[in-house]
């Protein structure tokens, strides 16, 4: 309970007190709940009293600081023109509601913010301001998570403090910020995956164009004078399976009991360097082909002849081409008995009690559908 001691004056005497011969008696004013109390009796002198001090609300955004700063108050007023360099935004308290009166608010709190910002941005913070809106709006298009959106607006704040934010942008430069905060916050996409969210709202000439654009922004944003600084799981090439399987396996609509042995797979296949990362041209697309591979294994071992999953589904959803997805699969499949499998697979099949995995055929070329008599002689006329 909040108090404080009112000074002498008309409203800081008790009559009671005063009636039995006390003279003025000491008050105290408490804020939560606005009544002036008498220090010796008790009695509420006045309810519901105007505090006129200072504002103080609990509206400050909660941190991971330890001690007094930790959801500590925040002074109430916004009078100081203060900006929110990560949102660029005013801090004033908003309206909200479905009546005509709270959209009206509304309405007329947007014009107020909107020439507030006018006069008192600068046009770094006004740059930051319009790199912040389109980042977040191509953030939910890739549907992410609020603390991945959050490092994505770090990113844009520690660029915008050291000068490095730019003017202009393309859209594969936001998916490359985007790509680098997945990885941090060990959510990672990948390149192909955010290429086929960014590439409708890009004027790039195909998809895989606009994904070569934005690895080129990725690594221009990996240096330590842009972002190098702040990454960590970024700068390593090797994206864990524990960060793809479950996506992959929830893309394809299979039982999660697919995702332990499938991640020992994929983990096994490196740790005994079944296949060398970096054999094919593009060392991240061969472990997604791993990924997918050990999803396709998986799935057969534990579900046999009644797993309704091709190589084709797979590499469909790990959107990368069906032939490095068959050619990565045949390496692990002709090793898996011997160092892939978990131990509990091992002493499965050795007790027979695992089907074999089907074999790695090509797709079968599609023939040529042969014309029929009345067809052929339409074409012939």
């Amino acid at each position: 309970m909040a108090l404080s001691r009112s000074a002498t004056g008309s409203n800081s005497f008790c009559r009671p007190c005063q009636a039995q011969g006390r003279g003025f008696t000491e008050t105290v004013l408490d804020h939560s709940t606005g009544d002036l109390i008498c220090t010796t009796c008790g009695l509420v002198l006045q309810g519901r009293c105007i505090d006129e001090a200072a504002e103080w609300r609990n509206f400050e955004t909660d941190s991971v600081d330890l001690g007094m700063k930790f959801n500590e108050k925040q002074r109430g007023g916004g009078t100081d023109g203060q900006i929110d360099k990560m949102t660029g935004s005013l801090p004033s308290t908003s309206f909200s509601g479905s009546c005509a009166g709270f959209e009206s608010l509304g309405k007329f709190q947007s014009m107020v913010d909107t020439q507030s910002l006018s006069l008192t941005l600068s046009s770094s913070d006004r740059m930051s301001k319009n790199v912040t809106s389109k980042l977040t709006d191509y953030a939910k298009s890739a549907q992410l998570t609020e603390s991945t959106l959050q490092r994505c607006l770090k990113f844009v704040n520690h660029l915008a403090e050291k000068n490095q934010l730019g003017k202009q942008h393309d859209v594969p430069w936001y998916y490359a910020i985007v790509y680098l905060a997945c990885r941090e916050e060990r959510t990672s996409q990948t390149t192909r995956e955010l290429a086929a969210a960014g590439f409708p709202s890009s004027s790039s000439g195909s998809e895989d164009e606009f994904e070569k654009q934005m690895r080129k922004k990725i690594k221009s944003l990996e240096r330590p004078q842009a972002l190098g600084t702040l990454l960590r799981a970024a700068k390593k090439s090797y994206i864990q399976p524990q960060e793809l399987v479950p996506r992959f396996v929830s893309k394809l609509s299979l039982s999660r009991q697919v995702e332990q042995p499938a991640m020992v797979i994929a983990q096994n296949a490196r740790k005994y360097k079944i296949l060398e990362l970096g054999s094919l041209k593009d060392g991240e697309t061969e472990q997604y082909a791993i990924i997918a591979s050990a999803i396709f294994m998986a799935t057969h071992l534990l579900c046999g002849d009644t797993a309704n999953l091709s190589l084709t589904d797979v590499a469909i959803v790990a959107k990368i081409p069906e032939v490095t997805v068959r050619a990565v699969y045949g390496c692990m499949r002709s090793h898996y008995k011997q160092a892939l499998l978990p131990e509990d697979f091992k002493d499965r099949l050795q007790n027979g009690m695992l089907p074999e995995l089907p074999p790695a055929k090509d797709p079968t070329p599609r023939r040529p559908e042969v014309p029929t008599v009345r067809t052929a002689a339409i074409l012939a006329s």
